[in-house]
C-alpha cells in the first residue's frame, strides 16, 4: 500500500485511531473489566445488518478492486 498519496496528518490520524481501537479491544480481551468493540457489535447490532456490512465489504475489497 502506497501511503505517500495521503497527507501526512491523514496517515498519523489513521495510525493513532487504529492503535486506540486495538488497545481497547485488547483491554477487553485480557481483562474482565472492559468490554470489547466486538462484543458491543454482537450485542447491539442485528445479525442481518452485520451480514449486510460483511457482504458489502467483501464486494468492495474483493470484487470491485
Amino acid at each position: 500500500m502506497n501511503l505517500s498519496i495521503f497527507s501526512r496528518w491523514d496517515v498519523i490520524v489513521m495510525c493513532v485511531a487504529l492503535a486506540v481501537v486495538f488497545t481497547f479491544e485488547m483491554l477487553g480481551v485480557f481483562t474482565a473489566r472492559y468490554i470489547t468493540i466486538t462484543a458491543l457489535v454482537r450485542g447491539y447490532m442485528p445479525l442481518w445488518i452485520r451480514a449486510m456490512v460483511l457482504g458489502w465489504m467483501c464486494y468492495h475489497f474483493m470484487i470491485q478492486s
